[in-house]
């Protein structure tokens, strides 16, 4: 106890005697501070997003004993980490690692608080009956679901609502339990409402309502039917929670035992399938690619940005060692030990990186309020919470106490590494300057070297933005105003919703002041659909079935109305529909990738999906962006709407004058022919675009 009393009593005198030589220094403290400030701000501020997209843990008790089961094809380079549903069955009942498997997927779906309203598009988590009780959350209010109400007879048609929704639409009432809500066109009873802090296993999507999976075939509008008994229907996540004394290794052995027999026991579905057991780190990593892509550039970034502070600082310190050489002499010449000069030094850079932390916070804070201003163009998803907490200021913290070792130990070394007789001479200096070069020398090195690697990203950055600015997406994105309806809410069929659409269609372009509409399923920059195709004649790599390429259903007048150019072929014809022949149009991108200079028209491509048909390619148009501004070109593929109708889709209108006057319009004369389908993602494209 007593060397710790002693301990701390020395840590105290070293930082009050550093306080008053730094305040005898004032320009070299501010400059020493507002430097360190940059740089922890910066790193401060990447590490909230970071800690909120891969590090911060799940909203459920000990979240550390989760692990996210899934499928990986084996002998090839798919990645799903999803299950089907009796997949999910057969593990939860084997498994022994586990103390609870639960299974969830999410789906869109259109909701009304009462008989009567406008349904608003939400997100609802179809779970398993002990989605709850294995993640250890505990409602708020009434129960959790039933195990008969996972069956697949429509018998569970109940409710848990979120907190926001709670509070949103019913206004915190307590007395909701029994009451109704109107999902999908079907009255849902309520029977539980779930906690404020449990705000979902997904960053992005802001989840509303929780649903038995029994009742996904009833509720949404499925392309497979059999979803809850087919598997080669991988769409459901699963999640277990480790037993006791189970390490990750042993709930892998036993998956992968499982695993195997399920590929004896169902060839036809299951053959080349490994399941896996993943912590949540791991599973987001893989995941979500590009989240992690843009987590490590921005991190090396901002560490380089604190190097570049640090060697700065650095820097300054080692320049004040000759000033320092005399004091230091008288110290070691009475007696003190090197090393109890070293632990002073730092000691002095400790106040440096103290001051330059509180600073940093105070970047850090302005940073994610500007990050906070980031919005999705959409009602349903959003950007997870980026927040200055615990363990954002232990990070703080971290950062702090090793910039003082970078800061403050090499100048420490080199100032204590003194000559005594030399050193006591005042007017014989110089030499004892000239022996300390080789460090400062070494630190101007890294500040040039980290300098140059942050110039070439802001050169690279700018070139990119002005590339951009010059050449823009490819498409229009002015006086361009859009509404998202889903007519599968609404319990349409596709054919039914395609035969809908055209009457939308239809009454938006006699609209006054609409140049032209057309319909898309997804939006450019924020529509993230894909096919897999292979092109016919392409020899792929070995285990590879099929490419992924962007795409998109679109009707005949979608070029005309994004300003697309169309370079070779023909755009889509209002008889391009269900009794023709299969047609699509691929951009240049994907045309020079797998025909290169020969003419792609008259080609094909086989879609990789149940009864895949060969597609003939009768037009190609422009590249243009998909994903984010600045992406290398990627290869596309667009389908006629009328041969692959789909429930949810984008109404798009050139119009003339102001953008933002034809949206309520638009989504009024959606509701006029059907107040049952959902309309959201309102607005017009510049400002969706502005805010992303």
């Amino acid at each position: 106890m007593r060397t710790i009393l002693v301990a701390v009593e020395h840590v105290w005198q070293d930082l009050r005697h550093g306080a008053r030589v730094f305040a005898r220094n004032p320009a070299l403290t501010a400059i020493s501070v507002i430097s360190i400030a940059f740089g922890t701000g910066a790193n401060v501020a990447i590490f909230s997003v970071t800690d909120a997209l891969l590090l911060r843990p799940l909203p459920v008790k000990r979240p550390s004993e989760l692990l996210t089961v899934g499928s990986r094809v084996l002998r090839g380079t798919v990645y799903q980490n999803t299950a089907s549903y009796p997949d999910y069955l057969d593990i939860r009942d084997r498994a022994r690692s586990f103390d609870g498997l639960l299974a969830f997927t999410y789906e869109t779906v259109g909701v009304a608080s009462r008989t009567g309203d406008t349904p608003r598009v939400r997100f609802a988590t179809f779970v398993s009956h002990n989605f709850f009780s294995v993640l250890g959350v505990d409602l708020q209010l009434g129960r959790t679901f039933l195990p008969h109400e996972d069956g697949a007879g429509g018998r569970g048609a109940v409710v848990v609502l979120s907190d926001a929704v709670w509070r949103g639409e019913f206004a915190a009432d307590p007395s909701v339990l029994g009451r109704t809500i109107r999902v999908a066109g079907r009255d849902f009873a309520i029977v539980g409402v779930a906690p404020a802090s449990f705000t979902g296993l997904h960053p992005y999507i802001r989840e509303s309502l929780f649903l038995p999976i029994g009742m996904l075939p009833h509720t949404i509008d499925l392309r497979r039917p059999d979803a809850l008994t087919a598997r080669d229907v991988r769409m459901f996540t699963v999640k277990g929670r480790l037993g006791p004394d189970v390490a990750l290794t042993g709930a892998q052995a036993e998956l992968a035992t499982i695993g195997r027999d399920l590929q004896r026991a169902y060839p036809e579905t299951n053959t080349n399938i490994a399941l896996i057991a993943q912590t949540e780190f791991d599973y987001k990593y893989e995941t979500r690619p590009l989240d992690s892509a843009l987590i490590v550039i921005l991190t090396i970034l901002s560490m380089a940005v604190l190097g570049v502070a640090c060697a700065n600082v650095a820097g300054l310190l080692a320049s004040r060692a000759p000033v320092r050489a005399r004091e230091m002499a008288l110290r070691l010449a009475i007696g003190a030990n090197r090393a109890r000069l070293v632990r002073q030094l730092v000691t002095e850079s400790l106040g440096i990186a103290i001051g330059g932390a509180v600073g940093g916070l105070a970047v850090a804070h302005v940073g994610i309020g500007l990050l906070r201003q980031i919005q999705f163009p959409s009602e349903i998803i959003g950007l997870p919470a980026f927040e200055l907490d615990r363990r954002t200021l232990m990070f703080s913290l971290a950062v702090a106490l090793t910039t003082a070792l970078l800061v403050g130990l090499g100048p420490a070394l080199q100032t204590t590494r003194v000559d005594l007789a030399t050193s006591l001479k005042t007017t014989d200096r110089g030499n004892a300057a000239g022996h300390r070069l080789t460090g400062r020398a070494v630190l101007v090195a890294a500040q040039v070297a980290l300098s140059l690697v942050l110039l070439t990203v802001a050169v690279f950055s700018i070139q990119v933005f002005r590339r951009e600015l010059t050449a823009g997406p490819g498409f229009r994105t002015t006086r361009i105003a859009k509404v998202t309806a889903d007519a599968g809410q609404a319990r349409y069929s596709d054919a039914e919703a395609a035969r809908f659409f055209t009457r939308v269609l239809q009454e938006a372009r006699a609209s006054a002041g609409v140049r032209s509409a057309s319909l898309t399923s997804a939006m450019p920059m924020f529509g993230f659909q894909f096919a897999a195709v292979l092109p016919e004649g392409q020899v792929l790599p070995k285990g590879q079935a099929g490419v992924p390429v962007w795409a998109t259903s679109i009707d005949d007048r979608y070029f005309d109305t994004m300003d697309i150019p169309l370079l070779a072929g023909r755009a889509f014809e209002s008889t391009d529909d269900g009794d023709s022949t299969p047609v699509a149009i691929v951009n240049d991108t994907l045309a020079r990738h797998y025909w290169l200079d020969k003419d792609p028209l008259g080609k094909r491509v086989r879609l990789l999906e149940p009864h895949g048909a060969l597609v003939d390619i009768v037009g190609v148009v422009k590249t243009t962006t998909h994903g984010y501004p600045g992406e290398l070109p990627q290869e596309a593929i667009y389908f006629p709407y009328r041969q692959r109708p789909r429930g949810q889709m984008v109404l798009l209108a050139h119009v003339d004058g102001d953008d933002a006057a034809f949206v309520q319009p638009l989504r009024d004369l959606v509701r006029r022919l059907d107040a049952d389908v959902p309309v959201f993602d309102a607005r017009q494209w510049k400002r969706s675009t502005a805010r992303a």
